[in-house]
């Protein structure tokens, strides 16, 4: 036996140990009970939410406490002097930069204006920074901080570094990410509120961004386990070493190969005449599968992909004609799918519909990659769904296409 399979064979027994005493403190605790996973917040939803904890006149009750945590965060404390008369707004059009573009939040305090600029999941526009700051310079001079709030921690790429360090050497410029500033703000807003409701929303915030932006999902029990096993000897630590070598070339082929069953299942049931694609958009990790009738346009097909920011699972149905934002035909579609499936998001170029999956919703997190390797029930569900979306769109489509190849009197 070697090392790596000695290390995996003695992972087993120790992993189902910890998840049977896990079940054991769930059930007294509810730790894995996360309210923001029901509804798994966009960047504008959290944008509101943040904008509502700073505003002193803000629904949680606590005054200006949470703002001046704040300005403790980006190293401003002396506006605190100040704060009760702040002016919070989201997304305020009266703050439209000559460039384009309006900041997520802005802060005004007796003349300063903090600019915060909100990307948990999305990357900069190109200039989006730079052309805040521009503004910014040309509205308030050199009273004012621009605050980038980063999911991955990295400073933004639309402004030039020289220019950004220079701004946060002045005070005018600081990156917030997630996982550490912005986590720690949100406790210490806990720790001063008086309101047991507010508090408990949060803890729930801090345990969403703990889960969203740091660990990834895998619960700290089994790395415990984990590393307990691996530094038993030096053998299996360089077995565990070799093994977490390898983890995303396993999380790529897995997630691949989940993609390749969705297909193959699709293709027995629909038989003859559906064209069958699998796509990465360009990258790596974002894979879509798309199938669609010989007969239909080619920029019509129905699936499900993979987002290449969230990583998160959603249906789609593409447009009749490419060319054009949208046909009666799009709008009869999306009507027949937001009410047999679910109500759609908000329309795209290529997309009339499209909507997030309820269930396995992510196929990069522990809890679902571990689902995918050892159940069939996640493929089961994109199936399931995909057997409906087919089943309301293909009548609709197929009647569009008799009446458009039917011959037109005189």
């Amino acid at each position: 036996m070697t090392p790596v399979d000695e290390l995996l064979a003695g992972l087993l027994p120790l992993l189902r140990l910890s998840r049977q005493e896990d079940q054991v403190r769930n059930r007294q605790q509810a730790f894995r009970f996360r309210v923001f996973d029901f509804f798994r917040p966009q960047e504008n939803t959290l944008s509101g939410i943040l904008s509502d904890l700073l505003d002193p006149r803000g629904r949680h009750g606590q005054g200006k406490v949470f703002l001046d945590c704040f300005l403790k965060c980006i190293n401003h404390p002396e506006l605190a002097e100040v704060s009760n008369r702040a002016a919070v707004r989201y997304q305020d059009t009266s703050y439209w930069a000559a460039g384009g573009g309006i900041p997520d939040i802005t802060v005004d305090l007796d003349g300063y204006l903090i600019c915060i600029e909100n990307k948990p999941f999305a990357c900069d526009q190109r200039d989006q920074l730079e052309t805040y700051r521009w503004s910014m310079e040309n509205r308030r001079r050199q009273r004012f901080c621009l605050v980038y709030l980063s999911g991955t921690g990295a400073p933004p790429t639309s402004i030039a570094e020289q220019t950004r360090q220079d701004l946060e050497k002045a005070g005018r410029f600081r990156v917030i990410p997630y996982a550490t500033a912005l986590r720690q703000w949100l406790e210490d807003c806990r720790n001063s509120s008086q309101a047991p409701k507010i508090r408990w929303f949060l803890d729930e915030f801090v345990d969403y961004l703990k889960f969203t932006f740091q660990d990834g999902g895998i619960m700290s029990g089994d790395k415990s386990v984990i590393i307990q096993a691996a530094f038993q000897n030096s053998e299996r630590l360089a077995a565990a070493l070799l093994t977490g070598s390898v983890y995303e070339d396993i999380k790529l082929q897995l997630v691949k190969r989940r993609f390749e069953d969705v297909r193959g299942r699709l293709e027995t049931e629909c038989g003859a005449g559906w064209e069958f694609n699998i796509g990465d958009q360009g990258e790596p990790e974002g894979w879509y599968l798309s199938f669609r009738k010989a007969s239909w346009p080619a920029s019509m097909y129905l699936g499900f992909g993979r987002d290449k920011v969230r990583e998160d699972l959603y249906l789609f149905a593409g447009r009749w004609d490419a060319a054009s934002r949208r046909m009666p035909i799009d709008t009869t579609l999306k009507g027949a799918l937001d009410s047999g499936i679910g109500t759609g998001r908000k329309e795209t170029d290529s997309c009339c519909w499209w909507r997030l999956l309820d269930k396995n919703t992510n196929w990069n997190s522990i809890d679902t990659l571990e689902e995918l390797a050892l159940s069939s029930e996640p493929v089961e569900n994109v199936v399931t769904l995909l057997r409906q979306l087919r089943e309301r769109a293909e009548a609709i489509l197929d009647a569009e296409v008799r009446m458009r190849s039917a011959p037109r009197a005189g």
